[in-house]
């Protein structure tokens, strides 16, 4: 795929996911001027910044590099993006205790 097609098809998935530059950015621990000349098909990716990308994405790397359409991810609102892009840096145990937070919040609203 070149370049110009993959920052369209980030572009895209950005989009959907309603997110800016920026969340996007910090969701793939990317800086975000770094990441606007990924989009614009300006830069060439590394391995590791396309799983960056990916994770920050959650979403297969397989499905990120794909020549077809993007496929459809869930649309968030802007508090989960938030919530999202507050969450997806920190280290993996880190989330994993928030999330059982988030889950004993949520089993006491009922």
């Amino acid at each position: 795929m070149e370049r110009t097609a993959f920052g369209k098809r980030l572009e895209q998935i950005r989009i959907e996911k309603k997110l800016s530059l920026l969340k996007m950015a910090n969701l793939c621990g990317i800086a975000v001027g770094h990441y606007s000349t990924i989009e614009a098909g300006t830069r060439n990716l590394s391995y590791d910044t396309l799983l960056r990308i990916a994770d920050g994405l959650r979403i297969p790397l397989s499905d990120l590099v794909r020549y077809d359409k993007a496929p459809e991810y869930p649309k968030y609102d802007d508090e989960t993006n938030n919530l999202i892009a507050l969450i997806a840096p920190l280290p993996t145990d880190a989330r994993k205790c928030v999330l059982k937070i988030v889950q004993s919040f949520s089993d006491f609203l009922g």
